[in-house]
């Protein structure tokens, strides 16, 4: 339907946001959202005792069956409802019966490193819209944009007073600032003394503090960094197992390749063809 340009202007919605102008100034206030993937498959096994989530996460499942436990509540994921989690924040998961489970994994910087440490939970009519438009398309970079869209649209819906002036406030801030080296040296991550060394901390107190903090080790938390940034790469990059390797701190592709294998339970190369 068209509408000829007088009833436009006439239209309340367009008098409420008119005069409309923005500019971009700062671009560490920008978002920055970065999609790292998504799935929608048959979920057979969700039994994660220590998931500190490195990535945002966006959950719809379109049954009854799995639970997300967070600061000792239990959060029953069912159809009526899309679940939003911010990273760094420590939660588990159950699973009760297989269930059909959407899910995106995404960065997203800007005014959201500084969102309170909690769950989300929004309504599901515009993720349904979206995915009946996602199933026309056959263009990836099509699929791609809608999935992005999903997400900013339910980052929108996040309260004002949910923002925060520092991020990461429910953790001690000198293991964010140990997660944060982690995260951001990791191709050269820094060994256990030299992290403890920056943080200001001894050995024994900050591997006490960090499991208390993120229900992981130092060695764990950083395995599970290593294979994030791994199927992202072989999901969405071109690059080599050499490449790989490197940039997620590893001296060789097999090397690289057990670690993968062992932890995922499959090969490198397997899991790029089968994504």
């Amino acid at each position: 339907m068209s509408f000829p340009p007088k009833k436009i202007r006439k239209n309340p919605i367009i008098k409420k946001i008119s005069p409309l102008f923005w500019e971009q100034k700062d671009s560490a206030s920008h978002p920055n959202l970065q999609i790292c993937n998504y799935n929608f498959m048959m979920l057979e096994k969700w039994e994660h005792p220590r998931n500190f989530g490195q990535f945002w996460r966006l959950y719809w499942n379109q049954k009854k069956g799995a639970q997300i436990i967070f600061q000792d509540t239990i959060y029953e994921i069912t159809p009526d409802r899309v679940f939003l989690i911010p990273s760094h924040i420590a939660t588990s998961t159950h699973l009760r019966n297989m269930v059909p489970h959407f899910s995106i994994n995404f960065k997203v910087g800007g005014p959201f490193e500084k969102i309170k440490h909690k769950i989300f939970i929004m309504d599901p009519d515009f993720l349904y819209a979206r995915l009946r438009e996602f199933a026309r398309l056959t263009d990836e970079t099509a699929r791609q944009m809608m999935i992005s869209s999903i997400v900013a649209y339910y980052l929108s819906r996040i309260p004002q007073e949910d923002f925060q002036t520092t991020g990461r406030e429910d953790l001690d801030p000198r293991i964010a600032r140990a997660a944060y080296i982690l995260e951001h040296e990791l191709a050269s991550p820094p060994s256990n003394e030299e992290l403890c060394r920056r943080v200001n901390m001894s050995r024994n107190n900050f591997y006490r503090l960090f499991l208390k903090e993120t229900k992981k080790t130092p060695k764990f938390f950083l395995l599970e960094l290593r294979m994030h940034r791994a199927v992202a790469l072989l999901a969405n990059t071109e690059k080599s197992l050499d490449e790989i390797a490197l940039e997620t701190g590893y001296s060789n592709r097999y090397h690289f390749s057990k670690v993968f294998r062992d932890y995922n339970g499959i090969s490198p190369i397997r899991y790029r063809k089968e994504s």
